[in-house]
């Protein structure tokens, strides 16, 4: 008869199941020691801050409103969840300005890692208003939050650094010299000794480095400059885009006639990054305007 063979498996079968059901509590308590021990030792997402991890790199971004971008490479922690972050940039510009940049209008979600994870942030011109980023200090604020949405703000950490620029195709600064664009206009001046002041904005091309000049006006075919910027050059960091700055222009004496409307001569010097400006300069411009 065919019955043995018949119950051999329902038997078998029975017994399989019961070690199953003994073996499933061990081995769901050893599944549960091996997650555990992977997540050992890790802090939760909220609780860590990215930090800077190599400099700053101002670049050309000719398909942008603003001709400049910059990048930084952060390290994010090694944790466990999630980490949202936002990443801003701020310079001081000539003018006493600030220029901010941002990667992204919200917050970024970077997944944990069991190890430190290194990042590439890229930050946009909050404002196409804005000039461009030149080479020079520059402060970097991260801000995490607890969630993708913003919400609940978990930290906010400030670092300076100082940003380079990307020199490829790019000349040295002592070979440029800053163009005039626009002025000159006068205007009153309480810092002036005359009362009177003019200013004129020019260009100063993309270069590395920082370009280092003096500006001054002359009127009246006088022989020595009416009006200069400053009591000597001053420099004026590069950026890989073309830059417009505001020279002022003030008497260089308490005796010195007043600036007027009509014909004048702007000059440009330059000089080396070491030159006090006594020196011969290494290349000088000069550009008839009006005075208005």
């Amino acid at each position: 008869m065919d019955l043995p063979r018949l119950l051999a498996p329902t038997a078998a079968t029975a017994l399989l199941a019961a070690a199953a059901v003994a073996l499933a509590p061990a081995a769901s308590a050893h599944g549960r020691h091996h997650t555990g021990s992977a997540a050992a030792g890790l802090p939760a997402a909220a609780s860590v801050v990215p930090r800077l991890a190599g400099g700053v790199t101002v670049t050309a971004d000719a398909g942008a409103s603003v001709p400049t971008s910059a990048s930084a490479d952060w390290t994010v922690p090694a944790c466990s969840g999630t980490v949202y972050a936002t990443f801003m940039l701020t310079q001081r510009t000539a003018d006493g300005g600030r220029s901010v940049y941002l990667q992204d209008k919200g917050a970024r979600a970077y997944p944990c890692q069991a190890a430190a994870q290194t990042i590439t942030v890229r930050y946009g011109a909050a404002d196409p208003a804005q000039g461009a980023l030149t080479a020079g200090d520059v402060v970097l604020t991260t801000t995490t939050y607890a969630a993708a949405s913003g919400g609940r703000q978990t930290s906010s950490t400030s670092t300076t650094a100082r940003a380079v620029v990307s020199a490829t195709g790019l000349p040295e600064a002592t070979s440029v010299v800053p163009r005039f664009l626009q002025g000159v206009s006068l205007h009153a001046d309480a810092g002036s000794p005359t009362g009177v002041s003019a200013a004129a904005r020019w260009v100063v091309p993309a270069c590395t480095g920082t370009v280092r000049a003096a500006f001054t006006l002359f009127q009246d075919g006088e022989t020595r400059p009416r009006a200069a910027q400053g009591d000597g050059p001053a420099d004026f960091p590069c950026s890989p885009a073309d830059q417009v700055v505001t020279v002022v222009y003030r008497p260089t004496t308490a005796g010195s006639p007043a600036l007027h409307a009509g014909r004048a001569d702007a000059w440009v010097d330059t000089y080396g990054s070491r030159s006090g400006g006594t020196g011969e300069p290494l290349q000088s411009a000069q550009t008839a305007v009006a005075v208005r």
